[in-house]
C-alpha cells in the first residue's frame, strides 16, 4: 500500500512541477514591432518549438501606437513558417480559420498578427483562468505548403496579463 502511496505523491509532484514550470514561462521581453519601432512584449515559447513564441506586445514609447497577439518565428529557425497569414487557431479540440497580417522585421523575425489582438488576449487570459492546462494552437502554413501545429502553454498568463496591460497604456485585455 504504501508504494501506492509514494506513485501517487511522485505523479502529484510531476503535475505541479510542470504547471509551475509552465507558469513561470512567461517573460516580459524586448520586441522590434511589425512596424519597425521597439516594443516590449509578454512571451511564452511554444512547447517543442522554443525559436517560436507566443506575444502580446506594444510599441515601447507610448504603447497605444501599435498592440497585437502576435507568433514571432525567430530570424534561424529551423521551423520554416510560410508568408502566409491563412491561419487556423484553436483551444483544446476548437478550431476556426483565420487571416493574420504577416511581416518580416529588420532583424528578420517573421511575425504573425491577430486581426483583433485585443479580442484574442482576453481569450487567452480568460482561457487560463478557467482551464487549469489551458493551451492555445496556431497552425501556420511552412514554407513546404504543409501546416505547422505550434502550441502554447497558457499556464501564468493571467496573473501576468497586468504588467504588459500597464506597459501598453493601460490596454484593456484582462477576461
Amino acid at each position: 500500500m504504501r508504494d501506492y502511496a509514494r506513485i501517487a505523491v511522485a505523479l502529484f509532484t510531476t503535475i505541479a512541477t510542470a504547471s509551475i514550470a509552465h507558469a513561470a514561462g512567461w517573460e516580459m521581453r524586448d520586441f522590434e514591432t511589425p512596424l519597425g519601432d521597439r516594443g516590449v512584449s509578454l512571451m511564452v515559447p511554444a512547447i517543442r518549438v522554443p525559436d517560436v513564441h507566443l506575444a502580446l506586445a506594444c510599441d515601447g514609447d507610448t504603447g497605444n501606437r501599435w498592440r497585437g497577439v502576435a507568433v514571432v518565428e525567430e530570424p534561424n529557425s529551423r521551423v520554416g513558417l510560410g508568408m502566409s497569414g491563412a491561419v487556423r487557431v484553436g483551444f483544446g479540440q476548437s478550431f476556426a480559420r483565420d487571416n493574420w497580417a504577416v511581416r518580416t522585421t529588420a532583424a528578420g523575425r517573421h511575425v504573425y498578427t491577430a486581426p483583433e489582438s485585443t479580442k484574442l488576449a482576453r481569450r487567452l487570459a480568460g482561457e487560463d483562468a478557467k482551464v487549469a492546462d489551458a493551451r492555445f494552437t496556431v497552425e501556420i502554413n511552412g514554407v513546404n505548403g504543409r501546416p505547422v501545429a505550434l502550441t502554447f502553454p497558457l499556464a501564468g498568463l493571467a496573473a501576468k496579463i497586468e504588467k504588459i496591460s500597464e506597459r501598453c497604456d493601460e490596454w484593456d485585455i484582462k477576461p
